[in-house]
């Protein structure tokens, strides 16, 4: 019989299929996960052989996303959906990128989760005007502009101060006591998670046609929510960020030492073009040592 207490379910949001997915799947191919798997349309796989041992592989259905734009919380809702509604009894999900790598090995990982029901997610601002403005407005063109600063990007600018002028406010009648900002990995309960797919209405009213909103609606819900108090405002993810900049740093060998004493479970991003070296010796030591 299943240890249904011990289970765990990984929600991976990739970009494509390539070594960097492959060398995470490995990190997590223990038994008792499962593993559900969102690849962006416009990568445009046909066949996926993933060549896990132990872990189950669940390919969800799949959606362009776009950089910043909603299609990111609508591929992270089709990944909690598909897991919630599964109907197994996870002790915790996982929200993770094809660039991550989880850095501890199975006994490590699973005694931490052991005696714990907090929320593991990252809170890095509250009620920021700046950060506010992402669902304050609507930012249509946001799927189409990704980074760059182009002419659909001066467009949705326009669009944006025209609605300033407008007195447009989406959130005028919200039930959020704050708009929180944050990392958008986490790790939560099965509970946080059924209560997050129960909100999906509020989510697309609140949330749809924002700009990175993917980083507030589950801050922002959970701080509203009963599960506030048990909020570790630690999303347990080692991440690397120079100032100012849009995405982390790639993780190298020279980071090594710094993300094994992190006390961190997973981190990110690794890309095997830049820094090999720094993968295969997770792999090797993490998970074989």
């Amino acid at each position: 019989m299943e240890n249904f207490e011990d289970k765990h379910a990984f929600l991976v949001m990739s970009r494509t299929v390539d070594a960097n997915l492959l060398n995470l799947l490995k990190s997590i191919d223990y038994k008792d996960n499962d593993i559900y798997l969102h690849i962006d349309k416009k990568a445009n796989v046909k066949n996926f052989n993933s060549k896990l041992e132990h872990a189950e592989l669940i390919l969800c259905q799949n959606i362009s996303v776009g950089w910043a734009a909603d299609t990111l919380i609508k591929a992270e809702m089709i990944l909690l959906k598909t897991a919630v509604n599964s109907g197994k009894k996870y002790s915790y999900l996982h929200l993770m990128s094809g660039n991550d790598l989880q850095i501890v090995d199975n006994v490590q990982f699973r005694k931490f989760f052991k005696n714990t029901d907090e929320q593991y997610i990252d809170y890095e601002s509250i009620d920021e005007p700046i950060n506010m403005r992402r669902i304050k407005y609507f930012f249509p063109l946001q799927q189409y502009t990704g980074k760059k600063h182009g002419l659909l990007w001066a467009m949705q600018k326009i669009l944006m101060y025209i609605q300033v002028m407008l007195r447009i406010n989406r959130l005028r009648k919200s039930p959020y006591k704050h708009i929180a900002k944050g990392s958008a990995w986490f790790s939560i309960t099965l509970e946080c998670a059924q209560y997050i797919v129960k909100k999906e209405k509020e989510i697309e009213k609140y949330f749809y046609h924002g700009s990175a909103a993917d980083e507030l609606f589950i801050q922002t819900l959970i701080l509203s929510s009963k599960f506030e108090s048990k909020i570790a405002s630690n999303n347990l993810r080692y991440i690397k960020w120079s100032e100012g900049a849009n995405s982390p740093e790639v993780l190298k060998i020279s980071n090594y030492e710094d993300l094994i004493a992190s006390q961190k479970l997973f981190a990110r991003k690794f890309d095997t073009k830049i820094d090999s070296l720094v993968i295969s010796k997770i792999l090797g030591e993490a998970h074989n040592g």
